[in-house]
């Protein structure tokens, strides 16, 4: 199937930044969730560090999440694994919207610019 398919099988992963409108209201709300919930660890952030990992995951039609992984590290284990324990923790998220499929394969980004590096 394609992107946005009513099965979601074979359609991609989707970015949960991505530009694609029919999402963003409901992938708003997962990152309203995540948010709060991870951080970037204080001694790496006080030695100037920052960095980017990028998670993937797979939401299924009720809202739960499955197969939870980093896609691509940050290079810190440590900040690379309060991200996934932010969004196991956040989840369950609310049940996909009528219309977006049963399933969707999600790779979300989560960066910290430490303010102190130029």
């Amino acid at each position: 199937g394609r992107r946005g398919s009513p099965d979601g099988v074979g359609a991609g992963p989707l970015w949960l930044r991505g530009g694609d409108r029919r999402y963003q209201d409901y992938f708003r709300g997962i990152y309203r969730k995540v948010q709060p919930l991870w951080v970037f660890p204080k001694q790496l952030e006080v030695v100037y560090e920052q960095g980017e990992v990028i998670v993937q995951f797979t939401i299924v039609a009720d809202g739960t999440i499955r197969d939870l992984r980093v896609h691509k590290s940050s290079g810190y284990r440590q900040f690379d694994a309060n991200v996934v324990a932010a969004i196991a923790k956040a989840a369950p998220f609310g049940p996909i919207p009528r219309g977006l499929g049963r399933r969707l394969e999600i790779l979300a980004p989560f960066e910290f610019a430490n303010p102190m590096v130029r």
